[in-house]
């Protein structure tokens, strides 16, 4: 099978603060052959061994699978209109009752803003939930189980939080996971993870990749 190289030549490039046009020009190869391979283009065994060397790796580490530690928060369809629909009708009551720039309101939507989930990443075996300038930390060793279920939100009732102003955040429930903690911004991306009988939803991404990296973090600390 083809390995697939332009995630792990982007990664090498983007590390070293790196344009496409110098690797281009550190490897010998052509600027289109490094964006053709960026963009998922087929590299030859020659190319390999002349990326590997630019990048100063020998031609098994720039072989081996790279693993995510870092993931995004993507928002869905649903989170995007909720979200302007919402934030719409808060400042249409406020000229309402003629005060539209209402320390309330602005409060509210910066309060709800510095909340929301930037992403996800996996450091010395905790799990980060990172929000605007904080993080929420979860530790992996209590972790007991990881699934991808892209159907665990559905039919889900609110318990305490918020449910739609820049994300799905705070307390759930539904008949599948029962009352469950969600720091989630796209309904169709959940990752599962359980800390013995606490359920905890993220929505990265990659749910695959993230399941995939948090599995080689346990391995790692059972080492």
């Amino acid at each position: 099978m083809q390995h697939d190289y332009s995630e792990r030549i982007r990664l090498e490039r983007m590390k070293r603060s790196w344009t496409q046009e110098h690797l281009a020009e550190v490897s010998g190869l052509s600027t289109r052959t490094v964006q053709r391979l960026e963009s998922g283009a087929e590299a030859s065994p020659e190319t390999v061994r002349l990326l590997a060397k630019s990048f100063g790796l020998s031609v098994d580490a720039f072989n081996a699978p790279y693993m995510r530690r870092q993931f995004t928060a993507p928002w869905d369809q649903k989170l995007k209109v909720l979200t302007l629909a919402i934030s719409v009708a808060l400042i249409l009551l406020a000229i309402v009752i003629n005060q539209p720039w209402s320390p309330a309101l602005i409060f509210l939507l910066i309060g709800m803003l510095i909340f929301s989930v930037r992403g996800y990443s996996l450091k010395n075996g905790k799990l980060l939930v990172h929000r605007m300038g904080w993080s929420n930390t979860f530790d992996l060793h209590k972790l007991t189980a990881v699934t991808v279920n892209p159907q665990a939100m559905m039919g889900s009732l609110r318990v305490f939080g918020v449910g739609g102003l820049f994300g799905y955040i705070g307390y759930f429930r539904n008949s599948l996971l029962g009352t469950y903690r969600a720091y989630a911004t796209h309904t169709g991306n959940c990752l599962v993870l359980e800390f013995g009988d606490k359920r905890v939803v993220v929505t990265p991404d990659s749910p695959e990749a993230m399941k995939l990296a948090i599995e080689d973090e346990l391995k790692s600390l059972r080492c």
